[in-house]
């Protein structure tokens, strides 16, 4: 639910941010904070929004990267200790994700002046997407292993790993053209962070189409586990005897 959330965030923000001019948000938000048209107003006005419209994009997606790593290692956990509380350790993930983002997030957006802290914030979400791919190989390596015990058959580890591989797999391939736009601040400057949003190659647009898509693929994705039928057949039921009775 919370990467989930997340995710959402920051589609939804990075489709407003991007069309702040064209929907004149500023122009909005300067007569109803303001109380003014003036155009002074009106272009601090779109300052504000895609500052605070790239602040909580960098912010969600970082704590997304780092809730996806959490999955990994909740999935070794729940291998390794299948009587614990999963619950438990739900709120732990969150809170570490939440102040692990912090700084990169910052570095990235309150930099006036300053070329070095954005390379500096990108390369710490640089470390934290390796260490994602890192997590997410060792543990289908580690899953794999322990369930290859007896006891464990083979459509059992067919399930367990399906969704975790899917899930995982397609959030890294759908947000490649992001973390390639960090690697390219970490590693070159403003410019030419600029000048790699603006190739235009077949491989670029296909990155971008995938990038954009993703907000339709994952429904779906979620629509194709016979779990989420369960729930809204035993929802559904619920509702039909308390609308019946």
């Amino acid at each position: 639910m919370w990467v989930a959330l997340f995710e959402s965030a920051f589609q939804f923000t990075s489709i407003a941010t991007f069309y702040i001019c064209r929907l004149r948000l500023a122009h909005l938000f300067s007569y109803t904070v303001y109380y003014t048209l003036d155009p002074y107003l009106e272009a601090k006005s779109t300052g504000i929004l895609l500052l605070s419209g790239i602040f909580i994009c960098a912010f969600t997606l970082i704590i997304s990267v780092l809730l996806n790593t959490a999955l990994c290692v909740d999935l070794i956990l729940m291998v390794r200790y299948p009587f614990e509380d999963k619950e438990s350790r739900v709120k732990k993930y969150v809170l570490i994700s939440v102040l692990l983002a912090i700084t990169p997030t910052y570095l990235l957006t309150f930099h006036p002046n300053n070329t070095k802290l954005p390379r500096i914030g990108a390369g710490i979400v640089v470390i934290y997407v390796v260490n994602f791919v890192c997590f997410f190989a060792i543990s289908v390596c580690y899953t794999f292993n322990k369930l290859r015990g007896p006891g464990f058959s083979k459509e059992v580890r067919y399930l367990a790993l399906k969704r975790h591989i899917i899930t995982a797999s397609f959030y890294l391939i759908a947000n490649i053209y992001i973390f390639a736009n960090f690697y390219t601040l970490m590693v070159t400057n403003v410019k030419d962070l600029e000048d790699f949003a603006y190739i235009d190659t077949w491989w670029s647009r296909s990155l971008k189409i995938i990038f954009a898509c993703q907000g339709f693929a994952i429904p779906l994705l979620r629509l194709s586990e016979p779990y989420f039928y369960q729930i809204v057949a035993n929802n559904f039921a619920l509702w039909w005897f308390t609308a019946t009775n």
